[in-house]
């Protein structure tokens, strides 16, 4: 394992055994860097707080710094691993959207973060962003007719190298599909179940 979970009040973390880079869209922490981990914020299903100022209390609070920060009212966190990748993911679908047309504004999100045993370029950090947000988008598509929910986000982790690949033809590409898939379908069938409602 190259990371680590751990629960923490309202939250957890997923801490990296040494600082990789990594590629986000979640909005504390996100873009490119390199950085310790993520954490997950949890939050009421009628949070209406102030995202940005509630993730950064939250992390100096509990000692995350240099952590990527998403937030979520849904509290089950899904893990699947393979030989290169360690897959987390919260799946909260209140508020799923098709793009290009009216979206409701409730709370929903799919978090997903990966953390890769690869050496990649930014440029395969971004094609492996890519390759995940394709997966998750096929998943929901085929399991509840829509792609995504106004405010997903996505995380990926790997070791600085020069491997500028990482599409779905590629070894770490399928793995990361497959993950993606584990964890995904996994969340949306307790959703359906009404075991994470969120």
């Amino acid at each position: 394992m190259i990371s680590s979970l751990r629960q923490l009040k309202n939250g957890l973390k997923v801490e990296f055994r040494r600082e990789m880079d990594v590629v986000s869209s979640a909005i504390h922490n996100g873009g490119l860097g390199k950085r310790k981990g993520f954490f997950v914020m949890y939050v009421d299903k009628n949070y209406s707080g102030n995202a940005y100022e509630d993730l950064n209390e939250f992390a100096n609070r509990n000692k995350l710094e240099n952590y990527v920060g998403f937030m979520t009212a849904a509290w089950n966190v899904y893990f699947h691993k393979s030989r290169y990748v360690e897959a987390y993911a919260t799946v909260g679908l209140d508020n799923l959207c098709i793009p290009g047309e009216p979206c409701s504004g409730d709370i929903g999100t799919v978090n997903i973060f990966l953390v890769l045993n690869v050496n990649l370029s930014s440029a395969g950090l971004v094609n492996a962003l890519s390759t995940a947000m394709e997966t998750k988008a096929y998943v929901l598509t085929y399991m509840l007719n829509a792609p995504s929910t106004t405010s997903d986000a996505c995380g990926i982790a790997a070791f600085l190298g020069y491997d500028d690949f990482a599409g779905s033809a590629t070894e770490i590409g399928r793995e990361i599909g497959l993950a993606i898939r584990n964890v995904l379908e996994r969340g949306v069938r307790e959703y359906l179940k009404g075991v994470n409602p969120s």
